[in-house]
């Protein structure tokens, strides 16, 4: 199952015969990114961030008992960052004998990567939306480390040297790896390639460069042709996702194909 043809998100061609459903187990974030938006109780929109609802552990089982799970990725995206959240791990030991991924703004994943490894992750992606330290103050507004909140040069330098190191160890491991990259034009554009060059160095099987939606940058056009040419350039490094849904963090079904409902 540890293939990329088992992942709707990393191969397209199983988009009609492997649904995903996002679990959303992990409401609270180490990390305040300009274009977050994130909301729960909320049902009407299709975005990164969003959830009905925080499940609970002690609801899991039940909520998926329906779940066709040899034919379903089960993943943890939030509506926080998974790794910041005991309830991730804990999920991932219930599902420890299905097919399992998991979505990381990257700051805690050197250190948390043998535990995700002994979990039977199978599947990782990792947010990287800079490398410049500079360009990276006009996207982050702190990182929080072990208690401690770091801003501006800080806080960047701190999360993109973290998001390296976790890449690096990740790719150790018998795992398929997906980078995303949000595009914020005017802002990161000069960044899309330099990160598909780091991908190729790692070995990542897919990149994902995803068009800003949410937050304080919201009102930055990120659906422009220009989106489809940084793709092609940054396709001669590395493989893209052209079928991105920008999925809730509960959604569940086939992509492309509207929502289900479950729970």
């Amino acid at each position: 199952m540890n293939h990329p043809k088992w992942h709707p998100c990393f191969n397209e061609a199983c988009m009609s015969s492997i649904k995903r459903l996002h679990l959303p187990v992990a409401p609270r974030c180490n990390i305040h990114c300009n274009f977050c938006d994130r909301q729960i109780s909320c049902t009407s929109l299709q975005k990164p961030g969003i959830a009905k609802r925080i499940l609970k552990i002690t609801e899991l089982k039940d909520y998926i008992k329906s779940v066709d799970k040899a034919k379903c990725v089960f993943g943890i995206a939030g509506p926080g960052e998974a790794l910041y959240n005991e309830e991730t791990f804990e999920s991932l030991e219930i599902l420890k004998d299905c097919t399992t991924c998991l979505c990381t703004n990257g700051l805690l994943l050197e250190e948390k990567i043998e535990k995700l490894v002994a979990l039977n992750l199978n599947y990782l992606s990792i947010t990287i939306n800079s490398l410049d330290y500079k360009i990276a103050t006009n996207i982050y507004d702190f990182v929080n480390y072990k208690g401690r909140f770091y801003e501006g040069i800080k806080g960047v330098k701190l999360l993109i040297n973290k998001q390296i190191a976790g890449l690096q160890e990740a790719s150790r491991y018998d795992l398929r790896v997906k980078v995303n990259t949000v595009y914020i034009p005017g802002v990161n554009d000069s960044q899309i390639v330099p990160i598909s060059k780091f991908c190729q160095k790692y070995n990542v099987d897919i990149m994902n460069i995803i068009p800003v939606m949410n937050g304080r940058l919201r009102n930055i056009n990120g659906e422009s042709d220009d989106i489809k040419k940084l793709r092609e350039k940054a396709a001669e490094y590395i493989p893209q996702k052209n079928h991105c849904a920008k999925c809730r963090a509960d959604a569940y079904g086939y992509i492309g194909k509207g929502e289900e409902k479950i729970g």
